[in-house]
């Protein structure tokens, strides 16, 4: 761990103590750490999910260099099944998200990551969640892809939310000066051609006073999101979690650019690119790449934060 890192770790810590006394109902929480992520075919998890049709299960992926696969995962970070995806490419695969459309439980897995701004187009898989069959025989699923465009131009995104009451899918960019929020309704979606997005806002963030310049720089990029049938939605960057309660049941993406999140306790991980809300809405999990360029495998751990 470099200086600069446990030197932010310290800062997290105090901001975590700061935040635990000032939260309801985060007065006092733990953080747990469930597993690690051993099995060396979990490189770059970026993608996380847990599961509403297999309990105790979560979903992942890879964020770059792997074949379009997604994996069953318990929660001690063990594979459970692998599911290579029919019609799907791999190029920048960057988080997931879950629920229920058309009485049929789904995951949508997003290619939305372009850390250039090159792409001329981005896709999201659709995909009808399996029951998992604990096995080390690989399965096959078949996806269906949805072609994107920006209305405004390429941009890198990292997070990807399914509205289950709009039935939209909505994205989080990250390099921008403020994270920018876009939407579309898969009622829409031509499954044949391009299908362009629109701009709906940026996400109203604001540091802490204890913040120090790298966490004020990278305050809106964005890595991973995920939402609950509750309404709320979970978003994170590098240093921080927030939270968006929604008690109204508001449009996801109306929430996103009209409120001000609830900055919940994290503790730095290597490279936290994934985060998902636990089944009852009540705790959230985070986990980390293995290695930002794929072939360094430190094990990372699976974490599962919950008030007390």
């Amino acid at each position: 761990m470099t200086i600069i890192q446990k030197y932010v770790m310290l800062v997290c810590l105090l901001c975590a103590a700061h935040l635990s006394a000032q939260i309801d109902p985060w007065v006092s929480f733990r953080a747990d750490t469930l597993g690690f992520s051993t099995d060396t075919r979990l490189k770059e998890i970026s993608g996380l999910v847990h599961s509403r049709h297999n309990p105790n299960l979560f979903w992942v992926h890879n964020d770059s260099g792997d074949d379009p696969k997604i994996y069953a995962l318990s929660s001690t970070m063990n594979i459970e099944r692998e599911f290579l995806l029919d019609k799907a490419q791999h190029i920048d695969w960057e988080d997931m998200a879950g629920g229920n459309y058309e009485g049929k439980p789904y995951l949508f897995i997003g290619d939305i990551g372009d850390n250039a701004a090159r792409r001329t187009s981005i896709a999201v898989y659709q995909v009808e969640e399996p029951l998992v069959i604990a096995s080390n025989e690989q399965a096959r699923l078949s996806a269906t892809p949805i072609e994107l465009i920006y209305p405004d131009g390429p941009r890198d995104a990292e997070a990807l939310l399914f509205d289950e009451r709009t039935k939209e899918l909505i994205i989080v960019t990250k390099r921008d000066a403020e994270a920018r929020v876009y939407a579309i309704s898969l009622k829409s979606i031509n499954f044949k051609g391009q299908n362009q997005l629109q701009f709906i806002g940026t996400l109203k963030l604001e540091p802490l006073a204890l913040d120090i310049p790298p966490m004020r720089r990278y305050l809106h990029y964005i890595t991973a999101a995920d939402q609950h049938s509750n309404g709320q939605v979970i978003i994170k960057n590098y240093y921080r979690t927030w939270l968006y309660e929604n008690e109204a049941l508001l449009p996801l993406k109306e929430v996103l650019i009209t409120q001000k999140p609830i900055q919940l306790p994290y503790f730095l991980e290597q490279q936290g690119e994934a985060i998902a809300f636990d089944i009852d809405g009540m705790g959230y999990y985070t986990t980390s790449e293995c290695a930002d360029d794929g072939t360094t495998h430190v094990p990372q751990p699976l974490v599962y934060y919950r008030p007390n």
